[in-house]
């Protein structure tokens, strides 16, 4: 129980910092306004609620808003830093493609989950913060190298 209240605690604090800072680069960014990202993602929670109830018979837990969410905020990060002239276009296409790769993996996991059981479900749930892991890797040596 312990460590789900740390990671709760240390996921909210991410998540009011990188939305900080991605406030405050949004009022000079001259790139994709964060707002149609936020509207997109926003669209794509609903459209997933009811695809994977629906069609997949999922369970809706809370891991399909973290998913949503952490996309959200890596594409709003990609579209400031892109439009403060942080990186190129091809690093941001990069980036953008990367977090596509990783949202599909983490949702086509998602979806599995349940219908595995004992290690299988365990690797399953590890996949996509394993893939996470690499996006926010590649993401910092883009950043360290700009």
């Amino acid at each position: 129980m312990l460590c789900l209240l740390v990671a709760l605690i240390a996921g909210v604090i991410a998540i009011i910092l990188m939305t900080a800072g991605i406030v405050s680069l949004s009022f000079i960014s001259k790139g994709l306004p964060v707002r149609f990202i936020l509207i997109g993602g926003a669209v794509l929670y609903v459209l997933l609620f009811f695809v994977t109830t629906i069609v997949f018979h999922r369970i809706v837990t809370l891991e399909l808003m973290v998913i949503d969410i952490w996309a959200i905020l890596e594409l709003s990060a990609v579209a400031v830093l892109f439009g403060t002239g942080r990186f190129g276009a091809g690093r941001a296409a990069v980036l953008v493609a990367l977090v596509g790769i990783a949202t599909v993996v983490g949702l086509i996991c998602y979806v599995l989950y349940y219908r595995l059981d004992g290690m299988s479900s365990y690797w399953d749930g590890m996949v996509p913060l394993i893939i996470d892991l690499f996006v926010m890797a590649v993401f910092s040596g883009v950043l360290a190298s700009s």
